[in-house]
């Protein structure tokens, strides 16, 4: 089992009656056994944080499923962090770009052997992280960005970064940057 309980929620027998959940509530000499389910479950919704409302019996389902079920649970990963992401990819492909456009339209290959030697990048591709065989940052830069400039994810990025410039809005994707390569400064 997953989670663990403690006090009154931690006691089996708490509740007395075992055929609780077969009896009719509204059965009057029940009273006793229904405080016990009652202090059970709101003790029980107290421990998930859960506000004694008409939606608790719902949060409170959610809430165990959560825990209990593995198919509400988050999928944990295993093996290796992945460094390549889609967003680490997209960024690249402008990054580039740019470098291309700020040295007066210079080569793909100069473009990234500049971008290779700028943060986080000369952090990110290190010679001893090779792509395909290669020890050389820029040459791993530059194959990286051959292989996904023309794709969909390219193009959302560049309209990504458009509007962002036109809204003279670059700071924001500087953060962006920073953000996304957090993890390997």
């Amino acid at each position: 089992m997953g989670k663990k309980f403690k006090g009154r929620l931690g006691d089996r027998g708490s509740i007395k009656d075992k055929n609780y959940l077969l009896a009719d509530v509204v059965d009057p000499t029940g009273q006793p056994r229904l405080k016990d389910e009652w202090e059970t479950i709101t003790a029980l919704c107290g421990e998930y944080e859960i506000p004694l409302d008409e939606r608790m019996y719902e949060r409170l389902a959610f809430a165990l499923a959560r825990d209990f079920v593995p198919a509400f649970q988050e999928e944990i990963k295993t093996g290796p962090k992945v460094k390549w992401t889609d967003e680490r990819t997209g960024i690249l492909i402008i990054e580039l770009e740019l470098k291309i456009w700020e040295n007066d339209d210079c080569s793909i290959r100069v473009a990234a052997q500049k971008l290779a030697n700028t943060t986080p990048w000369s952090k990110f591709v290190q010679p001893r992280d090779h792509w395909r065989g290669l020890g050389n940052p820029a040459e791993t830069l530059y194959r990286r960005y051959l292989r996904y400039y023309l794709k969909p994810l390219a193009s959302q990025y560049r309209t990504e970064y458009r509007t962002l410039a036109d809204a003279d809005q670059r700071e924001t994707w500087r953060k962006r940057v920073s953000k996304a390569f957090s993890d390997w400064e």
